[in-house]
């Protein structure tokens, strides 16, 4: 028997249990359907920010 996964309801619910790794891209996929190339690039570019370090900044110099 296979088990079956219960989705969110929204997409930005689907989209957070597909980047915490509660459900598969498969089922993220069938869930976005033609949006799914949308979320995958969206995904791919906050990896990408995710990456970067962090820049140091003096806390004086925020303020100008």
């Amino acid at each position: 028997m296979t088990q079956t996964t219960e989705l969110p309801d929204t997409k930005p619910e689907v989209y957070e249990a597909l980047r915490a790794g509660d459900i598969t891209k498969e089922e993220a996929r069938r869930f976005f359907g033609s949006e799914w190339d949308d979320v995958s690039q969206f995904s791919s570019v906050e990896d990408i920010l995710r990456s970067q370090p962090e820049p140091e900044v003096e806390s004086d110099e925020i303020y100008r």
